[in-house]
């Protein structure tokens, strides 16, 4: 458990450690990523998801008009302040007292026992909250 509290501690990014993170790092790890630590790792997870084959854990997607819109912007993220991209995956709310933690136990919820399980999350999020901004995006059923 120190070990681990240690490691954390060791990263650059504050996003990075939330729990959320952490999952995230695990997950790439796991998907034999090296995850960078200067770069959010949410937004690394879920860019190895829109990658080549990945998308198949994805139903729709690749029929989907705006595949590419989505694909395109998640590589775009990377840009801007950490902060600012986890807003983008968690929401409006995210920064809002309290709902912070919110934001991130619904989806880290359940079982993930691999990474394509929290990066289809993580991206249906995202998806979910760029059609709240933009209507014309209209996601179908499967991802919502």
């Amino acid at each position: 458990m120190t070990v681990k509290l240690k490691h954390r501690l060791n990263e650059p990014l504050p996003e990075n450690r939330r729990p959320l993170g952490q999952k995230a790092k695990e997950l790439l790890q796991q998907a034999k990523v090296s995850p960078d630590p200067q770069v959010l790792y949410v937004l690394q997870l879920a860019q190895w998801l829109l990658e080549g084959d990945n998308k198949g854990f994805l139903p729709g997607l690749q029929e989907r008009r705006h595949a590419h819109l989505l694909e395109e912007y998640v590589n775009q993220l990377s840009d801007l302040d950490p902060k600012k991209v986890l807003k983008r995956f968690l929401g409006p709310d995210f920064q809002k007292i309290g709902s912070q933690r919110a934001g991130e136990d619904q989806l880290l919820q359940g079982d993930l026992p691999s990474p394509e399980s929290l990066g289809v999350r993580l991206v249906e999020n995202l998806y979910a909250n760029l059609s709240n901004q933009s209507p014309h995006l209209n996601p179908p059923h499967e991802l919502t």
